[in-house]
């Protein structure tokens, strides 16, 4: 063997081991958390009736160490069909100690889903709780918990039991916002049959809850042109009753119920003028279709409107 043929394996074999350091190098810039400590965290110990939901990982505020959430229930008492947890624990590392520590315990009357969500704009996400206080009227009973670490500290950002509150992104928004949904429902007309709309936009950026429904007009302009093209598929399918026994008859017809949804949604545009020239076109219109307590109900609508 000539000295050449000794040296090229070595050389080769030197080749490997630097372009393996590279790729190994290469890994860890393409990966934040490699090389994050990581200590396994003991599943928790519930004494009485209460039994474990969930746990997982998450790292609330950013710093390549994960948090871990547990949630859990009392299984004594009277439990929604989906409810799965009252209770609501976030435990962190603590590196003096070397033990794990809650850092917050919520109560939650109860939780339904959890998912994550960046909302505040600081890259990290937050953990979403919806919640379901119980009964028929989801308006009333869905509600929301927003957990988050913005600025270091874990904490409840946004709480609201009812309102049945929506995560999501519309054109005006930089971040994801949350629908918050209001209900009219007189008394004569049937649950099925009210009117539920939104009524607030709220935005978490910057780790604050703020009311963002003046910077994003367009949306409740959109919903208003929506509505008022309801409107008109519904008044092109109405009857038009000659006796007022056929106007008693209607009481709580879909045309009822499009002409409430496009008075609260012209308002929520705050598009008073176009809300005028609705009721002044169409109050003849819907006085002849509908019941006389449909009617005055509409009425009282719009005054109520008109005039805040």
């Amino acid at each position: 063997m000539t000295r050449e043929n000794r040296i090229f394996p070595f050389f080769a074999l030197f080749l490997l081991l630097i372009i393996g350091c590279q790729e190994e190098e290469a890994d860890l810039r393409e990966d934040p958390t490699a090389g994050t400590l990581e200590v396994s965290f003991p599943e928790p110990v519930f004494s009485g009736n209460r039994t474990l939901d969930t746990l997982f990982a998450v790292d609330f505020d950013d710093d390549g160490q994960r948090e871990y959430v547990v949630t859990s229930i009392d299984r004594k008492g009277t439990i929604p069909t989906n409810g799965r947890a009252d209770r609501l624990e976030i435990y962190r590392f603590d590196t003096a100690s070397r033990a794990w520590k809650v850092v917050l315990t919520d109560t939650l009357l109860w939780s339904t889903i959890y998912d994550l969500e960046e909302l505040t704009g600081d890259r990290a996400s937050e953990l979403v709780v919806e919640t379901f206080g119980g009964g028929n009227d989801l308006t009333s009973s869905q509600g929301l918990r927003v957990y988050t670490g913005h600025g270091k500290n874990i904490r409840v950002l946004f709480e609201r039991p009812d309102g049945s509150p929506v995560i999501k992104r519309i054109d005006e928004s930089t971040t994801p916002v949350i629908l918050i949904y209001s209900e009219y429902w007189p008394e004569f007309v049937p649950h099925v049959q009210s009117t539920i709309y939104v009524s607030d936009l709220l935005s978490l950026a910057n780790g604050t809850v703020e009311s963002v429904r003046g910077k994003n007009l367009p949306f409740f302009r959109r919903e208003a042109e929506e509505r008022m093209a309801n409107y008109q598929q519904m008044l092109a399918e109405a009857a038009i009753p000659d006796t007022a026994s056929d106007r008693l008859d209607m009481e709580g017809t879909p045309l009822y119920v499009a002409s409430a949804e496009t008075i609260i949604a012209l308002n929520e545009a705050q598009n008073r003028e176009e809300l005028r020239f609705f009721w002044n076109q169409q109050q003849d219109t819907l006085r002849r279709l509908l019941s006389e307590e449909e009617f005055d109900v509409l009425s009282q609508l719009y005054a109520d409107k008109i005039m805040k």
